[in-house]
């Protein structure tokens, strides 16, 4: 599952990149939502968005585009995984 989403995410990724029209706001290109059952019971809710930000505050986001994946037990909204990225650092 998480590979396809990442496959989603390249091919929306080189589709952008040669749009030749420039956006000033904020574009909203995947949002995903999905609940997942564990084997232990557990429902873990996991969220991805991805965003393209073509002008707007390019010293964090020099490549125009912003993510989100977020992990989290529904039960329990405190153990939870964050991943995202910013200028001059790897995704964390």
């Amino acid at each position: 599952m998480i590979k396809k989403l990442f496959l989603h995410i390249k091919l929306l990724i080189n589709k952008y990149k040669t749009n030749k029209y420039m956006r000033l706001e904020p574009e909203l290109l995947l949002h995903i939502k999905e609940d997942f059952l564990m084997s232990s019971g557990k429902v873990i809710v996991v969220e991805m968005k991805l965003q393209r930000l073509p002008g707007i505050n390019k010293k964090e986001f020099p490549q125009d585009y912003k993510f989100n994946l977020i992990a989290y037990n529904k039960v329990n909204e405190e153990e939870c995984i964050l991943i995202d990225n910013h200028d001059r650092k790897k995704p964390h």
